[in-house]
C-alpha cells in the first residue's frame, strides 16, 4: 500500500492499525518533514514507533520523507 496522502499519513496509518489493517508493504511519504520543525519530527517519530509496535520493519528510507515498511 502506498500513502502519499500530504500529510494525513499521521492520522491514518495510526487509525489503520487500531482498525487491524496491515498490509504486507506500506510505503509512506512523511510529507511534514519536508518543512522540518520540532511538531514535524514528533508526528513522523510517533508514527513510525506505532508501526514498529505493530511488527512493522523500516526496510528503505531515502534521506528525505519516504519510507518502506515491510511486516517481519
Amino acid at each position: 500500500m502506498k500513502l502519499d496522502i500530504e500529510g494525513a499519513e499521521t492520522d491514518v496509518i495510526p487509525h489503520m492499525v487500531k482498525k487491524s489493517i496491515h498490509p504486507r508493504q506500506l510505503l509512506v511519504e512523511f510529507a511534514e518533514v519536508n518543512c522540518p520543525s520540532d511538531r514535524s519530527k514528533k508526528n513522523a517519530e510517533d508514527t513510525d514507533r506505532i508501526l514498529r509496535h505493530a511488527g512493522y520493519v523500516c526496510r528503505y528510507f531515502d534521506g528525505r520523507a519516504n519510507f518502506l515498511y515491510t511486516l517481519r
